[in-house]
């Protein structure tokens, strides 16, 4: 197994999680380590639950915290091709390794304040995340109309940044089938269907859309299969 395909595994969770982190703001507490620590759930909103929109929610659970995991990977016919990772908010290192089999350590920090209101002051965001408000063309057209259209319905009377994300997310699940569609946000709304890029695409659009910085974000995940 070539684990250039592992890489970033977790980077991609729940597919646009990277991408909601960017709007909300940063606080800090202890590290804890998985799984001997669950994640601890804040309260929702008083009076606003984050869980309260049907069936399709995604039902956010925002904690604040790190994350550490430890996996090995081995194959009899050798493993080659592994790289370090870092980011400011992840960590891929080499524990340990021998001809067949690597260790690693995959950390992840999240930082997330579920108290920030809404609406976002876009005035206030420094440079690099104002062009993640922006749309993209041929991809992620948060400038259509019945994109805005929609994300200005979805996101009417949210006061916290967190209750707008969960309506996005949970219209985007509750009405977005899988299936093979052009991947742009555009198209993905329109025809109501899409892969995972599309389910982003369109997530990412729609919270641009109401203000909300977001970035699309890709990678590979790992495959049990030895061929693949």
């Amino acid at each position: 197994m070539n684990t250039r395909t592992f890489r970033l595994f977790v980077a991609v969770l729940g597919g646009t999680v990277l991408a909601l982190l960017l709007v909300l703001s940063f606080s800090s507490s202890p590290a804890a380590r998985q799984p001997s620590v669950k994640p601890r759930a804040l309260p929702p909103p008083q009076g606003i639950g984050t869980c309260g929109q049907g069936s399709y929610t995604l039902c956010l659970s925002i904690y604040t915290g790190s994350l550490r995991s430890t996996f090995i990977i081995s194959n009899p016919g050798g493993v080659s091709g592994f790289n370090e990772y870092h980011l400011v908010n992840f960590d891929q290192r080499l524990l340990s390794q021998s001809p067949t089999s690597l260790e690693i350590e995959v950390s992840a920090r999240r930082y997330v304040d579920t108290h920030a209101p809404y609406p976002v002051n876009t005035d206030a965001l420094p440079d690099d995340v104002q062009g993640y408000l922006l749309p993209q063309a041929g991809w992620i057209q948060s400038d259509d109309p019945l994109i805005v259209a929609k994300a200005q319905e979805l996101v009417d009377g949210a006061i916290r940044q967190v209750e707008a994300v969960d309506a996005i997310q949970a219209w985007v699940r509750g009405n977005i089938t899988y299936g093979g569609s052009p991947n742009d946000a555009s198209s993905v709304f329109r025809n109501r269907s899409g892969v995972c890029a599309g389910f982003s695409t369109l997530t990412v659009a729609l919270l641009r859309a109401a203000g909300i910085p977001a970035r699309y974000h890709s990678g590979c995940v790992a495959s049990a299969f030895p061929n693949n």
